[in-house]
């Protein structure tokens, strides 16, 4: 069974974008908590709220199964590279690829490599 990425998240996050309204406020603070998440730098009041309720993380799935990251990034690749015109709206980076025109070309997806 694949594990959950998020199963020993780092307690504080800085620099999040706030995706709840259009302003787009990129300089969150958010303090994972084991009951959810915790802004900690803006009295927003959409943000807390919103934060506060966030579900908990899933693990990565391919398929409606959970499987790990490296299989769901395989996955989507290969989704990616047999679609006729993919439209992607994602923070790239964040699932592995650093290459979003690569995104919009499928043949030149390639991983993101190691820091």
């Amino acid at each position: 069974m694949a594990t959950n990425p998020m199963a020993n998240p780092p307690a504080t996050r800085h620099d999040v974008v706030c995706p709840f309204c259009g302003l787009g406020c990129d300089d969150l603070t958010i303090d994972v908590e084991v009951d959810g998440l915790a802004v900690r730098s803006t009295d927003c009041p959409i943000a807390r709220d919103r934060f506060a309720r966030t579900p908990p993380a899933e693990p990565p799935r391919a398929g409606g199964n959970p499987v790990a990251l490296k299989d769901a990034v395989q996955a989507a690749a290969d989704a990616l590279a047999a679609s006729r015109a993919p439209l992607v709206a994602a923070a790239l980076r964040e699932v592995g690829l650093h290459d979003p025109v690569g995104a919009l070309y499928p043949g030149r997806l390639r991983p993101a490599e190691a820091a």
